[in-house]
């Protein structure tokens, strides 16, 4: 198990961004992924992360380009 900016680098290289927040214990962060991402690979980047449990996902906003 590893923190979320310990697997970053990985959907940083795919092109995708992130802004965090630390209102509470846990840390909030939300991923922009620009239409060059692609798309499947970082969304099992995404599982993969929670399946290891390193953090808990949910899609917020999705559509085809």
């Amino acid at each position: 198990m590893g923190s979320f900016l310990d697997r970053w680098r990985e959907l940083e290289f795919l092109g995708c961004s992130y802004e965090g927040s630390g209102v509470s214990e846990r840390r909030l962060y939300s991923i922009d992924m620009p239409p060059s991402v692609p798309v499947h690979e970082a969304y099992s980047l995404l599982e993969k992360g929670e399946e290891d449990g390193g953090w808990n996902f949910e899609e917020g906003l999705y559509f085809e380009p």
